[in-house]
């Protein structure tokens, strides 16, 4: 509700509940992309290797920044608790994207208290900026809001806040990477990026993270 950037990681093991605690499993897929009180606009990435750990978490913070949304890394029993011997990793591949949050003294003194939630936000993701910054104060808090974050219950203020929320959806799949194809053809090996232009007659989708 109140558009924060956020990153969780779900280290997977056989349910219901504690299930099987030492186990690995990967079948908290649906929970993680279905759940939730009320919709909102989540992404979900998955490391199936101990590199995709290192890998995928700058990755998860900057999608969580850019578009204002909560972040799902899925891991396993497998990758939370095992021991891996690992290369260094390369800190210059972790860009840091800090999206529209507004840090520069002149913007933030411009800005009003409606813009944090304005509701007219191209791609649904309006202008952040940090508690204490020399700007316009705004309400943050899990009642539905205005464009300033104070609590309406009005049907036409909620409606557009909804539509503002939900509209990152599809900022956010408009900016993900197409899946990638693997072909193998007279035991040799070759792939493409599907595009809209590939006729596919069966496609074959697996879920599960393969232990290394």
């Amino acid at each position: 509700m109140i558009e924060n950037p956020t990153v969780f990681v779900l280290a997977q093991r056989p349910g219901p509940a504690t299930g099987l605690p030492t186990w690995t499993a990967q079948g908290d897929l649906l929970q993680a992309v279905n759940t939730g009180h009320g919709e909102f606009a989540r992404c979900v990435l998955c490391a199936s290797t101990s590199q995709d750990a290192f890998d995928l978490m700058p990755i998860a913070f900057n999608l969580a920044e850019q578009f204002q949304i909560s972040v799902i890394v899925l891991t396993e029993e497998q990758i939370a608790e095992a021991l891996y011997t690992q290369e260094p990793y390369d800190l210059q591949k972790a860009e840091i994207q800090r999206g529209k949050l507004v840090t520069d003294p002149e913007t933030l003194k411009a800005l009003k208290s409606s813009d944090r939630y304005d509701p007219n936000a191209e791609g649904g993701i309006s202008s952040r900026w940090l508690p204490g910054a020399d700007a316009a104060t705004y309400c943050a808090q899990g009642d539905e809001h205005d464009a300033s974050g104070t609590v309406s219950e009005a049907w036409s203020n909620a409606k557009r806040q909804m539509e503002k929320r939900m509209r990152k959806f599809h900022t956010l799949k408009s900016t993900l990477p197409q899946p990638y194809l693997n072909v193998t053809l007279h035991g040799e090996q070759g792939g493409h990026w599907i595009d809209e232009n590939d006729e596919i007659e069966l496609l074959v989708i697996g879920w599960e993270a393969p232990l290394e």
